[in-house]
């Protein structure tokens, strides 16, 4: 059974895999740097002494296949790896690890083919081509069809299967009668499951997806029964029985994996709506601003409009996917600098509106923000300035009411050095989070939250503490939007439910930093602010949203230094992806030719001795009794020697039996002779071998 043309086909079909998935050459580079390197491994082990031999044999391999795998991960982590597609999951590097390994062992052994295991490859490049499958089937698809994708990804379990299961089947035949057509039949396998569970995942599973693609009436926000105060301000509910459906309301993918990370490690707020103004104990208005955004105020015609004053050098495009209900606040992710459209109706401070056509009944748009980094309510007190003059003295108003003087001598007992601390403590100490509730007639929402019995969700959080906050004369407002969601990893993509409706405080700092977030709501099971929940998401098929954007990806490149130069150069990698892997291919068949080549030199001097030094296929039980006792005898195998080179030597020594010369004329008649196997001598000759080195007697 021959697996090295297996072997070195399988990473290299699965290279072709990972570029049609994500656009990335570097997994074809890397594959063939592994064969590169393993073929001229291979005479150097061959000519080392004989323990560092079938030591570094054995763990070179796993070395180039370990140190190929980081370097593979880390290059897509970061992005430099230019997946313009799609991120590989993790277990697509897993298994072309494995297929790194199955090659690099077969190809450091190849001088010593004996030394081959069958079995253990085999089953190793079937496990490492199953894997791949499956990463491949789980993650999505942009350029490439199922039917272009699926069969290349199932080469590699296929050919080791195939040339596993059938070895004494022709190369050409098993091409042609066996891979080919199990690869197409996988493939409508993969794709008739994924059918199948489609149509069952309702059944299954009716309260998580019945409502999952809807995209009409949006729910109201928690404490739902409350209307929205002339179609802007917020009444704050006096009693709540929320229920939610279910139901996606946004979602949103990061193009960029460090970024997708980031959000992963802390709670994600999207906002949608600010408010700032207390009319009163229960309602809350807007700081209204009507006024459009144009992408040339900045004086330059770059299809982005400024949300902050000063854009972070570090930020990363997003795309936010929702439908047209929600286009009267757009979702934005908190700490955005830029949006990437023409023009922007600004309603109030941070509140956002586009207009879409009639027609237009999905829409996507594109920003960019850092990655988040959460400030501790220490950093956050350290930002904050004391200042009622200008705009800061709209966002320390209270309402015009004696809960303004109670929220003040209130806070007038909180320790001035941490007055962030104190809020939070007063809050855990005094409240409770509940999405079920009653306000007593006597008193107001945000007064029955503080004074009373304490109970209300995540509006009567952020309304008290913005209310206490302003009393220490902290600039602030309460902000809406979106919390938590469901992480798809495979896809680099977050969904917001109706259940992750949240709001909270923000908190006014000096200069360009903006907005910075101080949500006291606790982290409980029913609240929005945790993380991410992971979860495999329905697929979006981006085509159906309209792209009220146009952005330059190339302003988005990171790293510097070596980095910046890791990054070109895959760049150019993946401008010329065909013609560098062809040039990669050729330098692997010139240097497979030039061992090649030194192997037929040899035979053509005539010496049988050399001619036995060329690789054999198989190396059966009594040669190996045979070194064994060799061994014995102090008579240890040199790099190269044949068995009859090794029978002189122990002959010099002591008398030997005819059956061990009759041994090697039968091995070498197998082997180049083209003589059939005869397992009844082999077993015949293990016997004799076996008798003879259990007589022997060491020197």
């Amino acid at each position: 059974m021959n697996l090295v043309p297996v072997a070195i086909a399988s990473p290299l079909a699965a290279a072709l895999a990972a570029w049609m998935l994500s656009g990335s050459p570097v997994p074809m580079a890397l594959s063939i740097i592994v064969l590169l390197v393993s073929l001229a491994a291979g005479p150097r082990f061959a000519r080392d002494g004989e323990k560092p031999r079938r030591y570094g044999r054995s763990f070179f391999p796993v070395l180039l296949a370990g140190l190929a795998l980081f370097i593979e991960i880390r290059l897509y982590s970061s992005g430099q790896a230019l997946a313009l597609r799609a991120a590989l999951p993790v277990s697509f590097h897993c298994g072309m690890a494995l297929l790194w390994w199955v090659v690099a062992d077969l190809l450091v052994r190849l001088p010593q083919r004996r030394l081959t295991r069958p079995y253990r490859h085999g089953l190793t490049g079937i496990a490492g081509g199953l894997i791949l499958l499956a990463a491949s089937a789980s993650t999505e698809r942009y350029d490439f069809g199922p039917w272009e994708i699926f069969p290349v990804a199932a080469i590699p379990a296929v050919a080791f299967a195939a040339t596993f299961l059938l070895p004494g089947m022709a190369a050409v035949k098993n091409v042609i009668f066996v891979m080919l057509p199990a690869a197409l039949a996988v493939t409508a396998l993969v794709l008739g499951s994924d059918h199948a569970a489609d149509r069952l995942r309702p059944w299954l599973f009716p309260n998580e997806y019945e409502e999952s693609e809807r995209d009409d009436d949006r729910p109201a926000a928690p404490g739902g029964e409350s209307p929205l105060v002339d179609g802007a301000s917020r009444h704050l509910p006096r009693e709540a029985d929320v229920r939610f459906r279910g139901q996606v309301m946004v979602r949103i993918r990061a193009h960029r994996p460090e970024l997708f990370r980031s959000w992963l490690k802390s709670p994600l707020y999207v906002r949608t709506s600010t408010l700032a103004l207390f009319e009163n104990d229960e309602v809350i208005s807007p700081i209204r601003s009507g006024r459009w955004l144009y992408d040339i105020d900045d004086g330059t015609e770059d299809h982005a409009i400024a949300l902050l004053r000063t854009a972070s050098p570090l930020a990363l495009p997003y795309t936010l996917f929702l439908s047209r209900e929600s286009a009267g606040h757009l979702p934005v992710v908190a700490g955005s600098g830029t949006l990437f459209t023409d023009a922007v109706y600004e309603f109030a401070d941070d509140w956002l509106q586009l207009a879409p056509p009639t027609e237009v009944t999905r829409l996507r748009y594109t920003a960019s923000v850092p990655p988040l980094v959460p400030l501790a309510d220490e950093s956050i007190t350290r930002l904050i300035r004391r200042n009622n003059s200008g705009e800061q003295s709209l966002y320390l108003g209270l309402p015009p009411s004696p809960l303004a003087t109670r929220v003040s001598h209130l806070t007038a007992d909180f320790e001035k050095d941490d007055p962030l601390g104190e809020i939070r403590r007063f809050l855990e100490d005094r409240t409770r989070y509940s999405l079920n509730f009653k306000t007593p007639d006597d008193s107001s929402p945000v007064e029955a939250f503080l004074f009373g019995p304490g109970q209300g969700h995540c509006e009567h959080y952020a309304a008290a503490t913005v209310l206490m906050l302003r009393s220490l004369g902290i600039p602030s407002r309460v902000a809406y939007g979106y919390a938590g969601g469901a992480a798809d990893t495979g896809k680099q993509v977050l969904a917001f439910r109706d259940s992750d409706f949240h709001a909270w405080a923000e908190i006014l700092t000096p200069g360009a930093g903006g907005w910075v977030i101080y949500d006291t709501t606790p982290r409980v099971p029913d609240a929005a602010p945790r993380l991410p929940t992971t979860m495999i998401l329905p697929a979006m098929d981006e085509i159906l949203y309209h792209d009220f954007s146009e952005y330059d990806p190339d302003q988005f490149r990171a790293g510097f230094g070596i980095g910046e130069a890791i990054a070109a150069f895959i760049a150019l990698l993946s401008r010329h992806f065909f013609l560098t892997t062809a040039i990669g291919l050729a330098l692997l068949a010139g240097a497979s030719h030039l061992r090649r080549g030194k192997g037929r030199g040899a035979v053509k001097g005539g010496e049988v001795d050399a001619v036995a030094r060329v690789a054999s296929p198989f190396l059966p039980d009594f040669l190996n009794e045979l070194e064994q006792g060799a061994r014995r005898l102090g008579v240890i195998r040199r790099p190269g020697e044949t068995w009859r080179e090794i029978l002189e030597r122990l002959r010099s020594r002591q008398a030997l039996p005819d059956e061990l010369n009759a041994a090697v004329v039968y091995y070498y008649a197998v082997c180049y002779s083209g003589r059939d196997r005869d397992s009844a001598a082999e077993i015949e000759f293990l016997a004799h071998i076996r008798h003879w080195h259990r007589a022997l007697r060491p020197d």
